[in-house]
């Protein structure tokens, strides 16, 4: 329908051909003619404008009144009606030169005219009287002297016959229709283009303002979500912590004595609370981290101090499927100024992460050393600091290789059936992620040498944005392990 609209739109030669071009096809019959030419738009827009070189119209130009008198006439060539059966319509100027005017048209429509002249037809041996009123002032003998060269220089100017002059007209008149014809094609090709193009953009930019409105929509919805899993974890978290408290105290024997069998299931019902509450745990913390509300609380940690604490509390639970859990951390791996707690937390995850995944019988080694990290310096050029690299290698059953940019989303699992053998809510790799960057440090999984994976976590020693002056080591202990 835009196509069909395109096509009924009025155009002007001024729209449609160019201007260079055209005065260059213009000004080649011109000098081939001998005579002046001009191209007018239907709005009166002159286009081309090649005047003849008489020196009867530069006479007539000079004089005072010559300007009144060539402006009316082409005032009235600009305002000419053109001939409806096609044909060139003949006029003269003051002075009795003429003028063959042919409409320029394409399909029907008068878009302008041609101009052709002025030259000296058959029979003009003197110039009209209407030039010699014109030409009156105060003085009659410089009037008869003027009108006596304009005379003079009208017996040299060569006759054109009519024939000649209508030839012509049609030639050049046919010349201007193709080029007009070509014009307007290219420029009914550009507007087609035009409007599909402003067409496609409208309907991207309705497309782009209904996908923002989904954004926003998407990032409320998402707020409310986390809003709503912290405020569930949270609330959870109270009773959940009653229950293990009572739990152990029913072991502890505050309530008096149990049974073998009581005590199997208060120990059941205390190990599953855990279990529960590790997950809320989990939960909450990723809620925070969507709502962008890291906070961290940087100390300098000693990591050969820390790790150990990790691998006794995991011990006992690496034990129980009869797996080896070793730590190798050098007495001159130096202190990172980080969140001792949160540090703890990725580790921690890592370690648990690594025997969960590991066969009966396997192994689990948690290795920490000295490394560089490179973070963006002046002008943006990186520069490397030193860091601790910490490597937490399992001989598990690995990650197949198509899963290992995804492990870090959140609640993502490599098997997601419900019929996996390994639970868990596919938000602990994306904890360590989260409290690993907010040092300002990196993490990443690698293949095993044979079986199983090894994740990488590698932390600055000191962050770019801290200030060295606030940074004062403690003095360091020695390792245990």
């Amino acid at each position: 329908m835009e196509d069909l609209a395109l096509l009924d739109q009025q155009v002007t030669l001024a729209e449609i051909l160019d201007p260079d071009s055209l005065q260059r096809v213009c000004m080649t019959f011109a000098r081939q003619f001998g005579t002046g030419l001009a191209v007018v738009d239907s709005k009166g827009q002159v286009l081309v404008d090649i005047p003849a070189q008489y020196k009867l119209c530069r006479r007539i130009g000079a004089h005072p009144a010559g300007p009144q008198i060539c402006g009316k006439f082409d005032a009235m060539i600009q305002s000419a009606e053109s001939d409806a059966s096609n044909a060139p319509v003949a006029d003269s100027c003051p002075c009795g030169l003429r003028y063959e005017m042919l409409a320029i048209r394409h399909q029907g429509v008068v878009l302008g005219r041609l101009v052709f002249g002025p030259y000296r037809s058959e029979g003009l041996d003197h110039t009209a009287d209407e030039l010699e009123r014109s030409l009156k002032s105060e003085d009659p003998a410089a009037d008869a002297k003027l009108l006596e060269e304009v005379n003079a220089d009208l017996q040299k100017m060569p006759v054109v016959a009519k024939e000649r002059a209508l030839q012509a007209v049609g030639a050049i008149g046919e010349v201007l229709g193709v080029i007009v014809q070509t014009s307007y094609a290219r420029h009914l090709t550009s507007q087609i283009h035009i409007a599909a193009i402003q067409e496609a953009y409208n309907e991207l930019t309705e497309k782009n303002r209904r996908l923002a409105d989904s954004v926003e929509k998407l990032k409320d919805l998402d707020k409310l979500k986390s809003n709503f899993l912290a405020t569930v974890s949270h609330e959870l978290r109270t009773p959940l912590t009653s229950v293990i408290g009572y739990s152990e105290m029913l072991l502890e024997g505050l309530a008096g004595a149990l049974s073998g069998e009581q005590r199997d299931y208060v120990q059941i019902i205390m190990e599953k609370g855990d279990q529960l509450l590790q997950i809320i745990t989990e939960v909450l913390d990723i809620s925070k981290i969507e709502a962008g509300n890291i906070q961290l609380s940087c100390e300098w940690v000693q990591l050969p101090v820390l790790i150990q604490q990790i691998s006794d509390s995991m011990m006992p639970h690496a034990r129980s499927k009869e797996i080896a859990l070793r730590y190798t951390v050098p007495p001159s791996l130096p202190p990172v100024w980080a969140d001792r707690a949160k540090t703890r937390q990725a580790i921690l995850n890592l370690v648990a992460n690594a025997i969960k995944f590991t066969p009966r019988g396997g192994t689990v080694d948690l290795i920490a050393e000295p490394g560089q990290i490179e973070v963006a310096g002046q002008s943006a050029i990186a520069v490397k600091r030193p860091a601790v690299v910490i490597r937490v290698v399992d001989s598990g059953i690995g990650i197949p290789e198509d899963s290992r940019d995804k492990i870090f989303e959140a609640f993502y699992q490599v098997d997601s059936s419900s019929t996996r053998e390994y639970g868990g809510t596919g938000l602990g790799l994306s904890i360590v992620k989260n409290f690993v960057e907010a040092h300002g440090g990196e993490v990443w999984v690698e293949p095993g040498e044979a079986t199983g994976s090894v994740f990488v976590v590698r932390l600055p020693v000191k962050p770019a944005q801290t200030s060295s002056s606030s940074l004062k080591p403690p003095q360091r202990t020695r390792s245990t392990g």
